[in-house]
């Protein structure tokens, strides 16, 4: 093998390590004039009760750095259990033929400088403090000015072993990576 190949297979092995790890599914959307730009992220974490911030991982290359480099606002949105369209819509993946098409995209505004997802499980509205470089990624520490939970119960849209679930209750096949010692 060679070490390309190797270094290849160690990035897919390692990919899948953190696969394990299950996330919930959130859309960044930051507005630019009358265009709000939305992209998907799993890495969210909540950072700090005082003051309040969380902290969110972009690829350097993403648009999604170049609008916060101009203004810092930005809303996350924790998508509920039946917005996996979203999730793919914005993260870059093609829909499939049998998946129906919701317009108009289901933004509304808060503050007049935040666009937040519809009917998502949790929002943030967030005001970018710090980036700090991190290998391929920048994260981005927010300060929170506001936030909510959605209404009705909800089920957080989640990410676990690279497929979406939409019920925390769902079972799965579990398939075991075993790495050499």
């Amino acid at each position: 093998m060679s070490e390309e190949e190797a270094a290849r297979q160690q990035l897919r092995a390692f990919r899948q390590a953190c696969g394990q790890f299950v996330t919930g599914v959130t859309v960044l959307t930051a507005q630019e004039g009358d265009h709000v730009h939305a992209m998907t992220a799993n890495a969210f974490m909540s950072v700090s009760l005082e003051p309040l911030l969380v902290a969110t991982a972009l690829n350097r290359s993403a648009k999604m750095r170049q609008v916060l480099q101009h203004q810092p606002n930005f809303a996350i949105s924790i998508l509920n259990h039946d917005q996996q369209y979203w999730s793919d819509k914005f993260g870059g993946r093609p829909a499939t033929q049998a998946e129906p098409v919701p317009v108009p995209v289901p933004f509304h505004g808060v503050d007049g400088r935040y666009a937040v997802v519809d009917e998502a499980a949790a929002w943030f509205l967030c005001t970018a403090v710090q980036e700090v470089e991190a290998g391929d990624h920048i994260l981005i520490i927010a300060r929170v000015s506001r936030f909510g939970v959605g209404y009705d119960g909800p089920q957080p849209l989640v990410f676990f072993g690279g497929r979406y679930y939409h019920h925390l209750d769902e079972e799965r096949e579990t398939e075991w990576l075993v790495l050499e010692r």
